[in-house]
C-alpha cells in the first residue's frame, strides 16, 4: 500500500504522483517534492482549486489503522438567497474561490474526521482543509508505524 506522493512547498497541497508532474496542479508552482508516503491509499484525490471539505464526501484516504471520511451534512443558502442541501449545494460551485464569494450562510457543514478502523473511535480533532486533513493522517500514521516498533 505504499503510495508516491508529491506536496507543493509552496502551496502545501499533497497528491498522488500517478504522472511523476513536474508543477503542482493546485497552483502551477514547480517547487515540488517527491515524497513516499508509507501506507497511506488515497481513494478521493484531491479537486483542483478544492481545499475545504464541502466538495468531498464519504472516504477520503486510509491507512492501516484509519480511515479518513468526508461527514456531515451540507445545508447553505447563497448569497441571491437561495437554500441547497448536499450534492445540489456541492453542484453551485466549482472551487473554493466560488464557493467563499457564492455562500451568504452555512445552516449545516460537512468537515473531515479520521476514525480508528479497530475500534471505530473518532480522531479528536475534525478538519476541513483537503490538505491539512491529509498531512495529519500521514503524521498520525508515521506516529502509529513508530509506536507499533517499540
Amino acid at each position: 500500500m505504499n503510495k508516491l506522493v508529491q506536496q507543493c512547498k509552496s502551496c502545501k497541497t499533497i497528491f498522488e504522483d500517478e504522472e511523476s508532474l513536474v508543477k503542482c496542479p493546485e497552483c502551477g508552482d514547480k517547487r515540488i517534492e517527491h515524497k513516499i508516503v508509507i501506507g497511506i491509499k488515497i481513494h478521493q484525490p484531491k479537486i483542483k482549486g478544492c481545499d475545504d471539505s464541502f466538495f468531498y464526501d464519504g472516504l477520503i484516504a486510509e491507512t492501516e489503522k484509519f480511515s479518513l471520511y468526508a461527514m456531515g451534512e451540507i445545508k447553505i443558502v447563497t448569497v441571491q438567497g437561495e437554500t441547497y442541501s448536499d450534492g445540489q449545494a456541492v453542484q453551485q460551485f466549482k472551487n473554493d474561490k466560488e464557493l467563499y464569494a457564492g455562500v451568504r450562510e452555512y445552516l449545516m457543514n460537512n468537515w473531515f474526521e479520521m476514525v480508528e478502523k479497530e475500534s471505530g473511535d473518532t480522531h479528536c480533532d475534525v478538519w476541513y482543509s483537503y490538505d491539512e486533513a491529509l498531512h495529519d493522517l500521514a503524521e498520525d500514521n508515521k506516529t502509529s508505524e513508530s509506536n507499533d516498533s517499540l
